[in-house]
């Protein structure tokens, strides 16, 4: 594993630079990451890494109460069936309609999304070319 201070050095030889300055700009480069994760933002650098706090979405239903009732009660009908009695089914089909027009549920889903906790956890995925 490779740290900081051989990383400072490597930059300062490659480009002619002092290594109080590679470190400088390292320690402000780093210190800029640390602040945009801190606040929530993803830093991405495009064509090697991005980096993402991890989130903690609360277990509750996306679903007003009538539509998590409906839902539950054709689940229970059609138990053991398989996932053709839902891929195809008019009656789910229905129901997504009724739930994107219905404001129960979009403020339900606006309520998940204001209670969803940044965890400490940083996700590290690296691009397809790196």
């Amino acid at each position: 594993m490779i740290g900081i201070t051989e990383i400072n050095k490597e930059i300062s030889e490659k480009n002619k630079l002092s290594e109080a300055e590679v470190k400088r700009v390292t320690a402000s480069f780093l210190e800029v990451i640390k602040q945009k994760l801190i606040s929530g933002e993803d830093v991405s650098f495009k064509n090697y890494f991005t980096l993402k706090r991890s989130k903690q979405v609360p277990k509750v239903s996306k679903l007003c109460d009538n539509h998590t009732k409906k839902m539950d009660e054709y689940k229970r009908n059609n138990k053991g069936k398989g996932l053709a009695a839902f891929a195809k089914s008019p009656f789910i089909r229905k129901l997504n309609s009724e739930t994107r027009s219905c404001n129960s549920c979009k403020t339900q889903k606006q309520k998940i999304a204001k209670s969803t906790k940044l965890l400490t956890r940083i996700v590290s995925k690296a691009s397809s070319s790196f």
